[in-house]
């Protein structure tokens, strides 16, 4: 279960209870009805949620979902593979898939709210 409360997230199991902030959640993966996420850190907790219900906590602002199985928070991004498969590529080196049906909403989304165009 995932509660918020003062800016903190709390991602929660059955033997657990894990405060954190949501600027220190880079990604979360979906695992079945479970949810991975990996913090900046390097930790990965996994949460009995789904990443639907993580999107809908997390928010829309910082948060995008680029495939059915990842949400990504967008000050992690470096860039995004336009041509040919689409990825994304975290400032850590980690790439995600962007799935097509959701290309044009991603790169919308960027362009929208992170890119300085230089032209």
């Amino acid at each position: 279960m995932i509660l918020q409360k003062n800016s903190k997230v709390a991602l929660s199991g059955r033997d657990f209870y894990h405060l954190v902030s949501p600027d220190q959640i880079m990604y979360c993966q979906k695992e079945y009805t479970h949810t991975r996420f990996y913090l900046a850190d390097g930790e990965e907790i996994i949460v009995p949620v789904t990443i639907n219900k993580a999107l809908q906590v997390l928010g829309k602002v910082t948060f995008i979902r680029s495939h059915k199985q990842y949400l990504v928070n967008v000050r992690y991004i470096k860039g995004m593979q336009l041509s040919g498969k689409s990825e994304l590529t975290l400032i850590n080196g980690v790439i995600l898939p962007v799935a097509r049906s959701r290309k044009k909403a991603v790169t919308r989304f960027l362009e929208n709210n992170i890119r300085i165009q230089i032209r």
